[in-house]
Protein backbone atom coordinates (compact mmCIF):
# COMPACT_ATOMS: atom_id res chain seq x y z
CA UNK A 1 0.00 0.00 0.00
CA UNK A 2 1.30 2.98 -1.21
CA UNK A 3 1.90 5.68 1.81
CA UNK A 4 0.55 9.70 2.45
CA UNK A 5 2.80 11.88 0.04
CA UNK A 6 4.27 14.21 2.70
CA UNK A 7 3.67 18.12 3.11
CA UNK A 8 6.98 19.00 1.71
CA UNK A 9 6.35 16.93 -1.66
CA UNK A 10 2.92 18.38 -2.32
CA UNK A 11 4.78 21.92 -1.36
CA UNK A 12 7.34 21.32 -4.06
CA UNK A 13 4.92 20.12 -6.78
CA UNK A 14 3.15 23.16 -5.69
CA UNK A 15 5.56 25.50 -6.37
CA UNK A 16 6.03 24.20 -9.81
CA UNK A 17 2.37 24.55 -10.36
CA UNK A 18 2.80 28.18 -9.30
CA UNK A 19 6.06 28.81 -11.66
CA UNK A 20 3.71 27.25 -15.20
CA UNK A 21 0.46 29.68 -14.00
CA UNK A 22 3.43 32.38 -13.70
CA UNK A 23 4.75 31.43 -17.26
CA UNK A 24 1.44 31.20 -18.53
CA UNK A 25 0.23 34.52 -17.41
CA UNK A 26 3.13 35.94 -18.15
CA UNK A 27 2.84 35.15 -21.56
CA UNK A 28 -0.67 35.45 -22.46
CA UNK A 29 0.12 39.32 -21.46
CA UNK A 30 3.09 39.52 -23.09
CA UNK A 31 2.03 37.03 -26.25
CA UNK A 32 1.32 40.52 -28.39
CA UNK A 33 4.07 42.56 -27.46
CA UNK A 34 6.29 40.17 -28.61
CA UNK A 35 8.60 39.29 -32.15
CA UNK A 36 7.21 36.92 -34.78
CA UNK A 37 10.73 35.61 -34.25
CA UNK A 38 11.60 34.12 -31.04
CA UNK A 39 14.69 32.68 -30.00
CA UNK A 40 14.20 28.58 -30.00
CA UNK A 41 17.84 27.52 -29.04
CA UNK A 42 20.93 28.79 -27.43
CA UNK A 43 24.14 26.97 -27.83
CA UNK A 44 26.31 26.91 -24.73
CA UNK A 45 28.27 30.30 -25.46
CA UNK A 46 24.64 31.68 -24.46
CA UNK A 47 24.10 32.96 -28.04
CA UNK A 48 20.72 31.95 -29.92
CA UNK A 49 21.12 30.11 -32.71
CA UNK A 50 17.60 29.43 -33.65
CA UNK A 51 14.61 31.10 -34.44
CA UNK A 52 11.17 29.89 -34.72
CA UNK A 53 7.56 31.38 -34.53
CA UNK A 54 6.00 32.58 -31.31
CA UNK A 55 3.65 29.85 -31.27
CA UNK A 56 6.77 27.63 -30.24
CA UNK A 57 6.30 29.45 -26.87
CA UNK A 58 2.60 27.96 -26.46
CA UNK A 59 3.91 24.39 -27.40
CA UNK A 60 6.51 24.54 -24.72
CA UNK A 61 3.29 25.67 -21.74
CA UNK A 62 1.48 22.91 -23.37
CA UNK A 63 4.76 20.31 -22.70
CA UNK A 64 5.18 21.61 -19.39
CA UNK A 65 1.67 21.17 -18.37
CA UNK A 66 1.86 17.62 -19.63
CA UNK A 67 4.79 16.79 -17.83
CA UNK A 68 3.86 18.10 -14.84
CA UNK A 69 0.64 15.69 -15.26
CA UNK A 70 2.61 12.84 -15.58
CA UNK A 71 4.68 13.90 -12.88
CA UNK A 72 1.85 13.84 -10.58
CA UNK A 73 0.37 10.64 -11.38
CA UNK A 74 3.91 9.52 -10.72
CA UNK A 75 3.91 11.10 -7.18
CA UNK A 76 0.34 9.69 -6.34
CA UNK A 77 1.25 6.41 -7.58
CA UNK A 78 4.77 5.91 -7.00
CA UNK A 79 4.71 1.93 -7.69
CA UNK A 80 4.92 2.84 -11.52
CA UNK A 81 8.01 4.44 -11.46
CA UNK A 82 11.31 3.39 -12.73
CA UNK A 83 13.49 1.78 -9.60
CA UNK A 84 17.15 1.43 -10.30
CA UNK A 85 16.72 -1.45 -7.51
CA UNK A 86 14.31 -4.60 -6.57
CA UNK A 87 11.78 -3.24 -4.55
CA UNK A 88 10.47 -5.43 -1.58
CA UNK A 89 8.93 -4.70 1.74
CA UNK A 90 12.04 -3.78 3.49
CA UNK A 91 13.05 -1.00 1.16
CA UNK A 92 9.70 0.15 -0.65
CA UNK A 93 8.69 3.12 1.61
CA UNK A 94 11.80 4.56 2.00
CA UNK A 95 12.17 3.98 -2.26
CA UNK A 96 8.96 5.42 -2.57
CA UNK A 97 9.43 8.79 -0.73
CA UNK A 98 12.89 9.22 -2.14
CA UNK A 99 11.08 8.72 -5.43
CA UNK A 100 8.31 11.49 -4.49
CA UNK A 101 10.94 13.72 -3.49
CA UNK A 102 12.80 13.35 -6.41
CA UNK A 103 9.90 13.84 -8.89
CA UNK A 104 8.88 17.11 -7.27
CA UNK A 105 11.75 18.38 -7.75
CA UNK A 106 11.98 17.52 -11.17
CA UNK A 107 8.59 19.63 -11.49
CA UNK A 108 9.79 22.52 -10.01
CA UNK A 109 12.60 22.46 -12.44
CA UNK A 110 11.08 21.71 -15.08
CA UNK A 111 8.59 24.25 -14.76
CA UNK A 112 11.57 26.91 -14.18
CA UNK A 113 12.92 26.34 -17.50
CA UNK A 114 10.06 27.02 -19.11
CA UNK A 115 9.51 30.31 -17.43
CA UNK A 116 12.62 30.73 -17.99
CA UNK A 117 12.34 30.19 -22.13
CA UNK A 118 9.23 33.16 -21.48
CA UNK A 119 11.39 35.03 -19.99
CA UNK A 120 14.57 35.24 -22.06
CA UNK A 121 12.32 36.61 -25.00
CA UNK A 122 12.10 39.80 -23.36
CA UNK A 123 15.57 40.84 -23.17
Amino acid sequence: MESKIPTAVLFLFSMSILLFITSSIGLAVLYHDLDDRIITHIDFSGSPDNWGDKIHLIYGLLVNVGTLLILFFLIRHPRYANYPVTLNDENRDSAYLKMRYFLSILAVLTSLSFLWMIGIQLY
